[in-house]
C-alpha cells in the first residue's frame, strides 16, 4: 500500500494538539508521565496507538501556515484545472485543523503571563470564524501543586474563576483539573472521554457544510441512479480502446466530480467521528461517482469538454488521478469491511474493482503480438474482457491490487480472522451453487448477498444463500472463499511475472518496428515516459519480494507442500532474472525435500531441468551431471526418449564434447554422486554368504546390480566394493573377454578366484586392493550379479560399506556412491546360488551386510585331575592336564578361577611349587595349614606381561599362569592347590586358556592380540569332614563362700577369685562327631579360648581321652565325646552366655598324607538364671517303706531382701513329714533356708516326691492409677524355679523306688 498516498488508506481519528508539556522533561516527572500516555505521534504518519480515541500532536506553532487553496476552480490550486482530489486535503485535517486543543498550565505561573499563553493559542487562525467556519474546542488542564488540597480550596478556586472569565472560558469541560500525584495513565482517558462528544461535533458540523455544498451544485444533467448493490455494468467500448487519445484542451470538473468530491469529504468526516457505516455509505457513493464518469467516457463517440457528457478526458493528470483515487477509495472500503468484521464485502469490493476498471484505454494489450501463454489458471479471469489480454500496465495494476489486498487479508489474521473464511464444513445453498457452475450467477453477486447477510442477517440480492453455507466444493473457488494472505501475494507475483513477460513482448513489438506512433501526442507522451521508467524497473526482485511475502504466510500457516512450491517459483524467477546462483541453491534444496516426501515425479523432473539450465551457466558440471543422473531414472522420467538424451548429455559432459559446451582442461573431471541421496537408475544391493566364519577361511560376497530405467546397454569402467577394513578393498576392472554366467534375466560374473590374505601393513590403500577383470555389461532389464571373496586375518565384524560404480568417458571420471552402511538395516538378502543344478535367488533372512570374524577356536582337551570330594579345610591338590589336539606348537596362558555360591574370605587358592611342565599326582600333597592361626597372605600384584614368569595370585584366582609352548599333540599339567573352608557345597573351577600361534604374527615377527580362548567350567564337591552334634545340659547351681568346698564334682577350678561370694554352675556337653568321608583320628581334645571372657573361670574335662583318639572313621561312623564343664563367676556377673572353646581334632584322610587340625566349635553355653531358686538333694537309693530325707535349699543370690510364702503339695506314691506351709518367710540378700523333709515310698516304681511351690510376693505399682489420678498397687505371685542338685531345672521331682527287702 506504499505505493499510494498514505492519506488516502489511513484510519482517521479525531486531532488534538497538545501544549504546554515539555518534551525534554525527566523522565519521572508529570510532563513525561501525561506524554507517554497521551502517545504523542510525532506526526501525522505514526499510526494511532491501541485504544486511544484521538491521535496527539504536539502544538509547535508551525502547523498555522497559510492554507494553500484545494478547490478545482481556483488558479492557485494544484488542481487547476484539470484535478479532482488531492491528498493535501486530507493532510488538513490530519494535521493542521484539530478538533480539540489541549493546553496544560500551572497554576503557580503569574496570571497575566498564564493568560497571554492561553489567548495565545485559544485565538488562532484555525480556530476563527473568518478562517476557520468550525473552529476546534479548547481546553486548559491546569497541574496543581503538591501542597494543594483536593477538592481545591477557596482561593484556588477563586483563581480558576478568574482565568475562566479573563480567557474566556465558559464551557463545563474548557477548565480541567490534574492533582498533583494523580496516574497519568488514570488521567487521559477520562480527558479524552470528557472532550470526545466536542470532537464528535466538530467533524459532524463539517460534514453538514459538506452536504450543504453538494445541494447548492446545479445539475448539468441528469444524476445516474445507484442501486443497493453497488455492482455497475461494464459497457462495451464504442471507440477503439488502443487509439483512443486525448483533446488538446482540458475540460472543467463535472457535476458527477463534484458529487465524488463531497461525498468522499461527507464519509472522511464520518470516518473521523467513527461512524464507519455512514462513511462505507459516502465511499460507496464517491465511488459509484467515479465509475461513471469512467465508463461515460468510455461509452461516448467524443471527447470534446462541455459536450454534454460527464466524462473524464483520458491520458490527462485529471484522468490519472481519478484512477488513482478510485483504487485509494476501493481499498478504504474493503479495509472498513474487515475493520466491520464483514469480509464478504471486503472481498466483494475488491472483485468488483477490478471488474469495473478492466476496459481502461491503456490497460488494452497489443493485438498483433501474444505473451507466453498464461500459466496461472487465476490470471485466465482477470485477463478475460481485456483487449489483447491486457498491457503490462494492466497486469501491473492487478499485481498492486491483490497485493493490497493480500496484505488487508495479514492484517485482518492479525486480528482474529481464521481463513479459509468461511470454514470448509458448511454448504452453499442448491441454487447459488448450480447458479455458479453454469455461470448464471456472478460470483460477484454472490458475495455481495452474503455481504448483506452477514451485516443485515437477510439476503436482499434475491438469492437463495444462508450465512455460514458454505462446503469443501467452495474451497476450490477462490472468488467467493477468503484464502490465505499468502494466496493474493502469490497471484501479485504471478500478475508481476505476467507484466514482465508483457512488457518483454512490446519492447520486441517496438524494436520491429511494426508500430508507428507519434511522439507529440497526449497519449504518446504518457506511454513513451511509462516505458522508461518500466525499463528500469527490476521486475525479478519485484516478483521475487511478492514471492518471499507468500511463502513467508504459507509457512507460518504450516503449509509446507506449499511453501516448497513457492520456493520453486523463487527459484524460476532467479533463473528467469539471470540469478543462476541463487536459483541452483534454491533448486537443489527443493529437490532433496521433493525425494525425501516423494512428490509428483513430473515435478521433480521439471526441478532438475532447471537446475540443469543453471549449472550449465555457472559450469558446475558436477552439478550438471547428478541432476542428469537423476533424470535418467525411470522414477523421474518415464519417456524412455528423454532418459535416453539425459543420459547422451551425461557421456557428453564427461567427453567435453562441444554440444555440452564445456571445455576439455588439463585437469580431469572427477565426478562424485551419492546414490543414496537422489533417485538412481541403478540399484545396488551386498552380502555376505554367512554372517560368521573363521580368521583365513574363505568368505564369499556379491553384490547385486538393477536397472530402473538405464536407457542402453553400459559398460561400467570400474566396480569397487568397500569394507570396513580398507584393506579388504575389492577392485574389480572391465575385461569383455571374460564373460560370466548368463541367462534371461540374470548375468553372474565371479571374482572369487582371486580372493587374497590381507592383514595390517603400512603400505597405502591401493597395494592392499584386491585387483580383478571381467564383464562389467550393464543391460537394461536384466540383473548383474558380481561374487568375490576374502580371506580376514585377524577377528571382529567386517561390513560392506559402499559400492563404487566408475565411468570414464574421455578426460572425465563419474563415481556413483552407493552408501551401504547408511541405509536402514536390512532384513534379507537375495544370494544368487550357481551351485544347484539350475542357478537361482535364494532367500537369506537376516542382515548379510555384515559378518562376524572369530579366531576357530584350537582344538584342545582339558582335564581336571583330583582325588574327590574336597574336605573343608584341608588343602586339596588339583592337576589341570591341557592336551594339545593341533598339528602345529601352539602358545598360552590360562587363568584359573574358583567361585562358589556363597562368599568365604578366608578360602584360597595358590600354584603348587612344582614346575608346571613337570606332571605332580594330585594326591601327594604335603602341604599343612593351622586353621586356628591366620592364614597365609596372597600377592595383590596386578596382572603382568603374558610372559611374565610369576604369575598374579589372589584368594580364588589365578591369573597369566603361563603354559609355555606345547607340542603338536603334547601334554602341559597345571598344579594347583585349593582350600575350601567353612561352607560345604560345590565350587566352580573356571580355565580360560589363551592361545596363540606362530602364524597369528605378521611379517615382522610383531606378536598380534590374542584373541583365541578356550573355557572350561568344572564343579567340585566339598563337604566338611565331620557332622557335629553338640548336646549341653545344666548340672547344678549354687552359691558358696570363698573358702567354702565346691559343690561340683570335678577337678578344680583354673584361675583365681578374689570375690567373698561366686556364682557356680556346671554342664556336661555331648559332641555327637559324624564322619563325611573315610578320616584317621589321630587326636580329639579339649581346646578353651584363648583368654577369659565376663570374669569367668572355665574348667573343663574330655571324659575318656584315651579311648578316643587313634581311631579309624568310615563315612557315616559316629563317635560321641562328652566334656564335663564346671564355671565360676562372680555374684554380680549378669552375663548371658558365653563361649567356652571347641573341640581340636587332629585328622588326615589317609596314613601317607599329613594331619589336617579342625576346630569344632562349641556353641554358646547360657549362663542367664534366676536370682531366687530353690535346690533340692536327692537321695541315692529309695526302698518302698524305708524313710529318707529331702532337702530343699532356698537360697537368695540377689542384693535385696525377698518376702517368700511356701505350700507342700502331697503325693499319691508316698507320705512325708515336715512344713505343710509357711505363709511368710523373708529371706535376706546372699542368704539360705533349707527345709527338710522325711519321705516314706509306698509303691516300687517312679514316685513323685512332694512337690514344695515356693512364690515370691511382689509389689507392682500400676502407673496409670484410678479415675482420682492416685497409682494403683497390687501383689503379683511369682514362682521360684527349683533344680536337681547336680542336674538341672525341674518341674516335677521324682525318683525310683525299688522294692523292700521283705518282697525281693
Amino acid at each position: 500500500m506504499d505505493s499510494y498516498p498514505r492519506a488516502y488508506l489511513a484510519h482517521h481519528a479525531p486531532l488534538m494538539w497538545i501544549a504546554g508539556l515539555r518534551e525534554a522533561a525527566p523522565a519521572d516527572s508529570a510532563d513525561a508521565a501525561l506524554l507517554a500516555a497521551l502517545q504523542v505521534r510525532a506526526n501525522e504518519r505514526d499510526s494511532l496507538a491501541t485504544g486511544a480515541l484521538f491521535r496527539c500532536t504536539l502544538f509547535d506553532g508551525q502547523t498555522l501556515a497559510q492554507r494553500i487553496p484545494l478547490s478545482p476552480r481556483d488558479p492557485a490550486s494544484p488542481l487547476y484545472p484539470d484535478g479532482i482530489m488531492a491528498p493535501q486535503w486530507l493532510e488538513r485535517y490530519r494535521s493542521q485543523s484539530p478538533s480539540n486543543v489541549v493546553m496544560f498550565a500551572r497554576l503557580s505561573e503569574p496570571p497575566e503571563e498564564l493568560y497571554s499563553r492561553i489567548n495565545a493559542i485559544r485565538v488562532t487562525p484555525a480556530n476563527t470564524r473568518k478562517t476557520a467556519p468550525v473552529p476546534y474546542k479548547f481546553a486548559v488542564v491546569l497541574m496543581l501543586e503538591e501542597n494543594e488540597p483536593t477538592p481545591v480550596s477557596a482561593a484556588t478556586d477563586a483563581r480558576i474563576q478568574a482565568l475562566r472569565r479573563a480567557c474566556q472560558l465558559d464551557s463545563k469541560n474548557s477548565v480541567i483539573l490534574f492533582p498533583h500525584g494523580s496516574s497519568a495513565s488514570e488521567f487521559v482517558p477520562k480527558l479524552q472521554r470528557l472532550l470526545y462528544d466536542d470532537a464528535v461535533a466538530f467533524y459532524r458540523e463539517h460534514g453538514r457544510r459538506a452536504k450543504k455544498k453538494k445541494g447548492k451544485i446545479i445539475a448539468n444533467g441528469p444524476v445516474p441512479a445507484r442501486g443497493n448493490s453497488g455492482l455497475i455494468s461494464i459497457p462495451v467500448p464504442s471507440v477503439d480502446l488502443l487509439g483512443m487519445d486525448s483533446p488538446d484542451s482540458p475540460a472543467s470538473l463535472s457535476q458527477l466530480g463534484w458529487n465524488v468530491r463531497h461525498d468522499y469529504k461527507m464519509g472522511v468526516f464520518a470516518e473521523f467521528r467513527q461512524d464507519l457505516e455512514t462513511a462505507m455509505i459516502h465511499y460507496q457513493y464517491a465511488y459509484q461517482y467515479l465509475v461513471e464518469m469512467f465508463h461515460s467516457t468510455l461509452s461516448s463517440t467524443g471527447f470534446l469538454s462541455g459536450n454534454g457528457f460527464d466524462h473524464l478526458t483520458p491520458f490527462t493528470q485529471r484522468w490519472t488521478d481519478a484512477r488513482i483515487f478510485s483504487d485509494c477509495v476501493s481499498i478504504k472500503m474493503c479495509k472498513l469491511s474487515f475493520f466491520l468484521e464483514n469480509p464478504f464485502a471486503a472481498m466483494s469490493w475488491h472483485q468488483k474493482h477490478m471488474a469495473n476498471f478492466k476496459i481502461l484505454p491503456e490497460f488494452a494489450g497489443e493485438m498483433s503480438g501474444s505473451a507466453a501463454a498464461l500459466a496461472v489458471p487465476g490470471l485466465r479471469l482477470l485477463a478475460s474482457l481485456v483487449p489483447g489480454n491486457g498491457s503490462y500496465e494492466y497486469w501491473a495494476w492487478v499485481s498492486k491490487q491483490c497485493r493490497v489486498f493480500g496484505e488487508l487479508v495479514e492484517g485482518a489474521v492479525n486480528n482474529g480472522l481464521r481463513v479459509p473464511f468461511p470454514p470448509a464444513g458448511s454448504s452453499l445453498t442448491a441454487t447459488a451453487l448450480a447458479g455458479l457452475s453454469a455461470g448464471s450467477v456472478n460470483a460477484q453477486t454472490i458475495l455481495h448477498a452474503l455481504s448483506v447477510t452477514h451485516t443485515s442477517g437477510t439476503v436482499s440480492s434475491g438469492h437463495d444463500t444462508s450465512t455460514g453455507s458454505f462446503a469443501a466444493l467452495s474451497t476450490s473457488v477462490p472468488s467467493i472463499v477468503i484464502q490465505n494472505a499468502g494466496y493474493y501475494y502469490y497471484l501479485s507475483a504471478s500478475c508481476s511475472e505476467e507484466r514482465w513477460a508483457r512488457f518483454r513482448v512490446l519492447e520486441e513489438f517496438l524494436k520491429a518496428g511494426s508500430a508507428v506512433q507519434s511522439s507529440n501526442t497526449a497519449r504518446s507522451k504518457v506511454e513513451q515516459a511509462s516505458r522508461a521508467a518500466e525499463r528500469h524497473f527490476d521486475h525479478g526482485t519485484h516478483t521475487i519480494d511478492i514471492l518471499t511475502k507468500s511463502y513467508e504466510q504459507f509457512k507460518r500457516a504450516k503449509n509446507g507442500r506449499m511453501t516448497l512450491f513457492l520456493a520453486a517459483e523463487i527459484a524460476r524467477i532467479y533463473e528467469a532474472s539471470g540469478k543462476s546462483e541463487m536459483a541452483l541453491k534454491f533448486f537443489e534444496r527443493i529437490a532433496k525435500t521433493y525425494r525425501k516426501e516423494k512428490w509428483n515425479f513430473a515435478i521433480v523432473a521439471s526441478i532438475l531441468r532447471h537446475s540443469v539450465a543453471c549449472a550449465r551457466r555457472l559450469e558446475r558440471w558436477t552439478s550438471v551431471v547428478e541432476a542428469l543422473i537423476e533424470l535418467v531414472s525411470e522414477d523421474v522420467v518415464d519417456d524412455l526418449d528423454q532418459r535416453n538424451n539425459a543420459w547422451e548429455e551425461v557421456l557428453d559432459v564427461l567427453s567435453a564434447e562441444n554440444t555440452c559446451n564445456r571445455t576439455i582442461s588439463t585437469e580431469r573431471l572427477l565426478v562424485n554422486v551419492d546414490m543414496d541421496k537422489i533417485n538412481s537408475f541403478l540399484e545396488v544391493s551386498a552380502g555376505f554368504e554367512k554372517r560368521s566364519s573363521f580368521v583365513k577361511e574363505s568368505l564369499k560376497f556379491q553384490v547385486k546390480i538393477d536397472s530402473r530405467g538405464l536407457p542402453r546397454a553400459t559398460t561400467l569402467s570400474t566396480i569397487r566394493v568397500l569394507f570396513s577394513d580398507k584393506t579388504l578393498d575389492n577392485l574389480w576392472m572391465n575385461d569383455i573377454s571374460l564373460m560370466g554366467i548368463d541367462s534371461s534375466r540374470v548375468s553372474f560374473v565371479d571374482f572369487s578366484a582371486s580372493a587374497f590374505d590381507s592383514g595390517p601393513s603400512t603400505r597405502n590403500n591401493s597395494e592392499n586392493v584386491s585387483i580383478s577383470r571381467g564383464d562389467l555389461l550393464i543391460t537394461p532389464g536384466k540383473s548383474k550379479v558380481f561374487q568375490g571373496a576374502l580371506r580376514p586375518l585377524i577377528s571382529g565384524n567386517i561390513a560392506i560399506v559402499g559400492v563404487v560404480l566408475g565411468f570414464e568417458k574421455g578426460d572425465g571420471v563419474l563415481s556413483l556412491n552407493y552408501c551401504l552402511s547408511e541405509r536402514s538395516t536390512a532384513t534379507a538378502f537375495n544370494w544368487y546360488d550357481t551351485t544347484a543344478a539350475k542357478p537361482r535367488f535364494v532367500t537369506l533372512r537376516g542382515n548379510f551386510s555384515k559378518s562376524q570374524i572369530s579366531q576357530r577356536e584350537p582344538n584342545i582337551k582339558v582335564n581336571l585331575i583330583h582325588d574327590a570330594p574336597v574336605i573343608l579345610d584341608r588343602i586339596h591338590s588339583v592337576a589341570l592336564e591341557i592336551i594339545n589336539c593341533e598339528d602345529e606348537e601352539i602358545d598360552g596362558i590360562v587363568d584359573i578361577d574358583k567361585t562358589s555360591r556363597i562368599s568365604v574370605e578366608k578360602e584360597f587358592m595358590e600354584v603348587s611349587s612344582e614346575t608346571p611342565d613337570a606332571a605332580t599326582s594330585a594326591g601327594s600333597s604335603s602341604s599343612n595349614i593351622n586353621l586356628l592361626s591366620d592364614f597365609p597372605s596372597t600377592s595383590n600384584s596386578p596382572r603382568g606381561a603374558l610372559n611374565e614368569e610369576k604369575p598374579m595370585h589372589q584368594n580364588n584366582m589365578l591369573r597369566g599362569v603361563s603354559l609355555g609352548r606345547i607340542a603338536a599333540h603334547g601334554t602341559k599339567t597345571v598344579n594347583f592347590h585349593i582350600c575350601a573352608s567353612k561352607y560345604p557345597g560345590e565350587r566352580k573351577i573356571t580355565s580360560v586358556l589363551s592361545f596363540r600361534r606362530d602364524e597369528f604374527r605378521s611379517s615382522d615377527g610383531a606378536e598380534m592380540p590374542t584373541d583365541v580362548q578356550a573355557r572350561h567350567t568344572y564343579s567340585v564337591s566339598c563337604i566338611a569332614p565331620f557332622d557335629a552334634v553338640f548336646a549341653h545340659q545344666p548340672r547344678a547351681l549354687s552359691v558358696q563362700a570363698k573358702s567354702s568346698n565346691s559343690l561340683l564334682s570335678g577337678g578344680m577350678l583354673a584361675g583365681n577369685l578374689d570375690d567373698d561370694l561366686a556364682r557356680m554352675q556346671g554342664w556336661t556337653v555331648t559332641v555327637a562327631l559324624k564322619s563325611q568321608a573315610p578320616v584317621f583320628i589321630e587326636e580329639a581334645k579339649f581346646t578353651p579360648k584363648s583368654s577369659t571372657e565376663h570374669n569367668l573361670l572355665v574348667d573343663a574335662i574330655l571324659v575318656d581321652e584315651s579311648a578316643v583318639n587313634g581311631i579309624m572313621l568310615e563315612a557315616g561312623d559316629t563317635r560321641n565325646y562328652v566334656v564335663q564343664v564346671n564355671v565360676k563367676s562372680s555374684i554380680d556377673n549378669k552375663s548371658l552366655n558365653f563361649e567356652i572353646g571347641g573341640l581340636h581334632v587332629s585328622w588326615k584322610r589317609d596314613e601317607d598324607c599329613d594331619l589336617t587340625h579342625s576346630l569344632l566349635k562349641i556353641p554358646a553355653l547360657d549362663y542367664s538364671f534366676p536370682d531366687l531358686w530353690t535346690c533340692v538333694k536327692l537321695p541315692d537309693e529309695c526302698r518302698v517303706g524305708k524313710p529318707f530325707s529331702v532337702a530343699y535349699q532356698i537360697q537368695n543370690s540377689g542384693l535385696s531382701l525377698v518376702d517368700l510364702s511356701m505350700a507342700a503339695e502331697p503325693s499319691d506314691g508316698c507320705v512325708f513329714s515336715g512344713h505343710k506351709a509357711i505363709p511368710h518367710l523373708r529371706l535376706l540378700p546372699l542368704s539360705a533356708h533349707e527345709l527338710k523333709y522325711v519321705v516314706v515310698p509306698l509303691v516300687a516304681g517312679l514316685c513323685k516326691l512332694p512337690r514344695i511351690k515356693v512364690t515370691r510376693r511382689q509389689v507392682v505399682v500400676d502407673v496409670d492409677g484410678d479415675e482420682s489420678g492416685g497409682h494403683g498397687v497390687r501383689f503379683v505371685d511369682e514362682a521360684v524355679p527349683a533344680y536337681v542338685f547336680g542336674g538341672g531345672l525341674a518341674e516335677d521331682l521324682a525318683v525310683y523306688v525299688l522294692p523292700s527287702a521283705e518282697m525281693l
